[in-house]
């Protein structure tokens, strides 16, 4: 039933080293954002500003869904969806106004790179937690910290101090997110691994709050999408030989 049940997501990012540039396409509702290192005119300390790779194709973000990927319930007539939902505890039933199949085209931006840039590719668990900002902010936060240069895996205890997003090296704007509000769990983030993806991924997962981080792994499939997304990370970073 789970090919049934539910939808996909594709997300590919080519990177041209000699004009230095990359390309990113995105077919579903996972997502691509590059940070920039800048200066902070005021401080002199090291932030970091967003840039959106991706376009989310999603019920909310592409009415028509012309372009959406594998979206689970528009596989099947309303009456199959009926009774997935009531026999198979699938998603509630949705009337399709499709005139036009759906497709799996995708979005395809272009961006020229900077040394110092990195490159954050996820899927809808990290997006529905954190803010494009946020993770920027979170990466940005890890490498000025040199938390690259922990040597070990092993939570390190000088650094398990606890940082509100208003303290994030980067500008964080309106917070549209879902799952902490929904986990009725405050946003608060810690900085405690040497490798950047499972440091954005702790922090999609209850951050400092270790303990509902444990609650949230203790979840297996198919329970467990009732609780979380799947998060899965990517973080590429750009020095000045990339």
């Amino acid at each position: 039933m789970g090919a049934a049940l539910s939808g996909s997501s594709a997300l590919v990012a080519f990177y041209d080293h000699e004009p230095r540039k990359l390309r990113v396409a995105n077919a579903g509702s996972t997502r691509a954002v590059l940070g920039r290192r800048s200066e902070h005119k005021g401080t002199g300390h090291q932030t970091y500003t967003t840039h959106v790779l991706s376009e989310d194709h999603t019920t909310k973000a592409a009415p028509g869904l012309s372009r959406a990927f594998g979206l689970g319930p528009y596989k099947w007539s309303f009456d199959i969806q009926r009774r997935l939902h009531k026999d198979f505890m699938g998603e509630p039933p949705i009337e399709s106004s499709l005139k036009t199949p759906i497709t799996a085209e995708p979005s395809v931006v272009t961006i020229d790179v900077k040394p110092g840039d990195f490159l954050v590719l996820g899927t809808s668990g990290l997006w529905n937690s954190l803010t494009n900002e946020e993770v920027v902010g979170l990466v940005g936060l890890w490498l000025n910290r040199n938390m690259i240069s922990a040597g070990n895996d092993t939570p390190l205890v000088q650094y398990q101090d606890v940082v509100m997003p208003s303290d994030l090296p980067t500008s964080v704007g309106a917070d549209n997110t879902t799952m902490y509000q929904r986990w009725g769990v405050k946003k608060r983030f810690i900085c405690v691994d040497n490798n950047a993806a499972q440091h954005l991924s702790r922090n999609a997962l209850g951050g400092a709050d270790v303990s509902w981080t444990a609650a949230l792994l203790a979840h297996v499939p198919p329970l467990s999408s009732k609780l979380r997304d799947d998060v899965t990370v990517t973080v590429v970073l750009f020095d000045g030989n990339s």
